[in-house]
């Protein structure tokens, strides 16, 4: 816990002064406000501050009541309620000491508020203070040792733990550097009819390679403990199977109690090396009697690289990875799924607006060449995430971007065998230039929702596109209806002028200049 620079290095213990604007707020935030600790602390603080105070000190220190505090306040933003500091500077002797005092006053009644002053001495600010960092320190070491206080059956101890980032999960062990042993006690939060896994990759990150110890209820209400290799990312329930692992594993066991599995073996580091990839997942789903698949979300982050000596985890770049398959699910949103749309919306209706031409065009073209320039990007990078995948490959989503692909680029080169509007086979590139348009938004609709499925992010999300989508299609249904009222009232219009037309022409109603 690393309190403030004003306070490690001022021996009067007290805040450094701060200024106030002539709004009457306070133009420096400093010392309490940077504590990143609960406001219920700040205000015990206080409490004990205001009954050890005297007023017969030299040096003293003035605080204001507890003020509701700001929602555009730094300060506890998430604290239902919170309340601030607003503190005053250190009141010198004399005049200057008055002033101040009076200061502060004038400028807490501008904002409506009371001021309780009691004046502390420095003598009772000592103890305060050494109160206070010791409170703190306690709290900041119960957050980081969560895993300290779990116990074990049968009175197992483990001398190092770490709380795993994802699916509520936790790791003790003891290391022996004699023979490069360790005895883990994998514990994880679950339902009794689900199941949990932890697992030592020896030859990579991932599930791909991972020599898993699974624990799931057995046909006889007990606990089962597997050890199972996983070759790739993609097994099948026949994978899931009972077998020796690629290192030694001398015991095994696992047990239920109160909501949560724990696995308990004693097994060999692989190379003997301390520094180990780890992975862990739960699910709830099984297949023939086995644990089988699991949610993506957390599930796809569970694993680090662990250190059985140090005890220091470290991230193996699942983040990093995901947050190039974000990129890569936003460019191909943005690309195929927004851009590409609105391109086909202005070709389609726009042009029926004489005075929308030839501006349409040049609209429509730009949409669709920079749709596609951002789309090969993503589709680009979604290459680069497959080889970086080993054994990952989601057949459906990949062989769908790659009919895009092609199409798309077919679509943007036939921009330039586009025929003269009076070519006799400028008919034939309209019929091909809408049926391979409307092909890949099509398709595109669809890919995005399997990336969707894929990547799982947070519901907004998909709901989002969901509501473009539907925006979209609202809009070009208002404007078929609008172009196709334009489209017979100017058809209507041309026949009228054809039939009052008939006077000075030849039987066939047409009119000897238009016959030439």
């Amino acid at each position: 816990m690393r309190f403030p620079d004003c306070w490690a290095g001022d021996r009067s213990y007290g805040p450094k002064p701060r200024s106030f604007n002539e709004a009457g707020f306070v133009a420096e935030e400093k010392c309490i406000n940077e504590l990143s600790v609960d406001s219920f602390v700040i205000q015990a603080f206080l409490r004990f501050l205001e009954e050890t105070s005297t007023h017969n000190a030299s040096h003293t220190w003035t605080p204001t009541s507890l003020v509701p505090f700001p929602l555009s306040d730094p300060f506890y933003k998430a604290t239902p309620n919170p309340l601030f500091l607003r503190s005053t500077s250190i009141l010198l002797p004399g005049r200057k000491q008055e002033e101040d005092r009076k200061q502060v006053s004038r400028d807490t009644e501008r904002r409506g508020l009371s001021t309780v002053s009691s004046a502390i001495p420095a003598s009772a600010m000592k103890p305060a203070i050494i109160f206070l960092c010791l409170l703190l320190s306690v709290l900041d070491h119960g957050s980081a040792q969560s895993c300290a206080g779990e116990t074990f059956s049968g009175n197992k101890l483990y001398t190092t733990c770490n709380s795993l980032s994802y699916l509520s999960a936790s790791l003790h062990w003891n290391y022996h550097p004699s023979n490069g042993t360790v005895d883990v006690a994998y514990r994880a939060q679950q339902s009794s009819d689900g199941w949990v896994a932890w697992a030592i990759n020896p030859t990579g990150s991932g599930m791909a390679g991972a020599n898993a110890f699974l624990a799931f209820p057995g046909s006889n209400g007990a606990v089962t403990v597997y050890t199972t290799q996983f070759s790739s990312t993609n097994p099948q329930p026949s994978d899931v199977k009972n077998e020796s692992l690629t290192f030694t594993v001398y015991s095994m066991e696992g047990e239920y109690s109160d909501g949560y599995y724990t696995i308990y073996a004693t097994l060999e580091l692989p190379s003997n090396n301390t520094k180990q990839n780890t992975v862990w997942q739960a699910s709830t789903t099984f297949t023939n009697g086995v644990p089988f698949n699991h949610p993506s979300g957390d599930n796809y982050r569970s694993q680090t690289s662990l250190d059985f000596l140090s005890g220091t985890a470290v991230s193996t770049g699942g983040n990093s990875r995901l947050h190039r398959r974000n990129i890569h699910g936003v460019l191909n949103a943005i690309s195929w799924g927004v851009l590409m749309p609105i391109g086909i919306i202005i070709a389609r209706y726009m042009k029926v607006f004489k005075s929308a031409d030839p501006a349409w065009f040049y609209l429509h073209v730009a949409c669709q060449v920079s749709g596609y320039i951002i789309g090969v990007s993503g589709w680009g990078l979604g290459i680069k995430l497959g080889k970086d995948s080993a054994g990952i490959t989601y057949h459906k989503h990949r062989d769908l971007a790659i009919a895009l692909f092609c199409l798309a680029t077919v679509q943007v080169f036939a921009l330039f065998l586009r025929p003269n509007k009076d070519h006799k086979y400028r008919l034939y590139w309209k019929i091909y230039h809408l049926a391979v348009g409307y092909s890949i938004v099509i398709l595109s609709v669809v890919n995005i929702f399997e990336g969707f499925d894929i990547l799982d992010p947070a519901k907004k999300w998909k709901r989002a596109y969901v509501a473009i989508i539907v925006t979209l299609g609202a809009i070009a249904l208002v404007l078929e209806a609008v172009t196709w009222a334009i489209y017979l009232k100017r058809r209507q219009r041309e026949s009228e002028k054809s039939h009052h037309g008939a006077n000075g022409a030849n039987g066939y109603g047409v009119r000897e200049h238009e016959m030439l």
